[in-house]
């Protein structure tokens, strides 16, 4: 017992002197740690004032839409149809609002509906937005705005890759409400481009839904012109109500998908960088840096 005493006797006083040696050794090389410590925070201040202003605008969707399918009430009557000799097709029901939901980031979207509707050099070339003037500047070497001629133009893959980067959706399971944004260097651009991704997605799924309620109407009329079956018929002529409804509903209703609850506005207050984060994270990545550089100096030392 007396021996286990002492050994831990021993392991404490062992401790204590590695732990004032380490602290000597941090005394002895302060200079160093002060250095280390002030360059750091000194590049990281550099670092955050060259960073551009950045400015979010948002916009909370409510959805209007959740199921635009005739599927489900097709499959009512398939049975019944099948004995006729009337084809009717297959009953997979469709989400319209997880379709737009899906299409708001998706490639396609992006080079039909919002490519051909900004300015690329905005996207692609900007360098810094004057908020007295209201002016965007570009970078040279990648675009000269005065013969508006650009070094390379970007292709519509690589202008998608920088709009992932800036815009951004959230969902909230419950209510299905979605929000989206924009983050640019003016916030004049990112409130417009906000506007024009919403009156796009409304647009397209107007057309494309008004094209399918049509394209149903002419099918199932083909249908009751196979069928002497008058309860076929009746079922058939309830469907083409119900799209002829879908039709007028889409030609009446300019927010088909979503409806703005909390509008894009042109925000005042920029969203990034965080200067003093920044600013903090180098010091105490270069105080970190010199206490180990310290440490490596004395035990470099030692073995040597």
């Amino acid at each position: 017992m007396n021996q286990d005493n002492n050994l831990s006797h021993y392991e404490n006083a062992d401790d204590e002197i590695d732990l004032r040696e380490i602290f000597d050794v941090f005394w002895s090389q302060k200079r160093l740690i002060v250095i280390c410590t002030a360059l750091a925070s000194i590049i990281a201040l550099m670092y955050s004032l060259y960073l551009p202003n950045k400015y979010t605008s948002k916009a909370l969707l409510a959805p209007t839409q959740q199921s635009e399918s005739i599927s489900n009430s097709l499959s009512s009557i398939s049975g019944l149809a099948s004995l006729a000799g009337v084809s009717m097709p297959s009953s997979s029901a469709g989400n319209i609002t997880e379709e737009a939901w899906e299409t708001l980031s998706s490639f396609a979207f992006f080079k039909d509906n919002i490519l051909p509707n900004i300015f690329l050099p905005d996207l692609m070339a900007v360098k810094s937005w004057d908020a007295k003037t209201n002016t965007l500047s570009y970078k040279q070497d990648l675009y000269d705005i005065t013969d508006n001629k650009w070094e390379v133009i970007p292709s519509a893959q690589l202008a998608f890759t920088v709009y992932q980067e800036i815009f951004t959706k959230s969902r909230d399971t419950k209510t299905g409400f979605t929000t989206i944004s924009i983050k640019h260097q003016s916030p004049y651009v990112a409130r417009a481009w906000l506007d024009s991704i919403v009156s796009a997605i409304n647009k397209q799924f107007r057309q494309d839904q008004k094209i399918r309620a049509s394209l149903s109407i002419e099918y199932l009329n083909k249908q009751i012109a196979k069928t002497s079956y008058t309860e076929i018929q009746q079922e058939l002529s309830a469907l083409i109500q119900q799209e002829t409804e879908k039709l007028m509903l889409v030609e009446a209703n300019q927010d088909y998908i979503f409806k703005e609850i909390d509008p894009p506005i042109v925000p005042e207050l920029k969203s990034e960088p965080q200067r003093a984060f920044i600013c903090i994270f180098g010091f105490l990545m270069g105080g970190i840096l010199g206490l180990l550089l310290a440490l490596g100096k004395h035990y470099l030392r030692e073995n040597n």
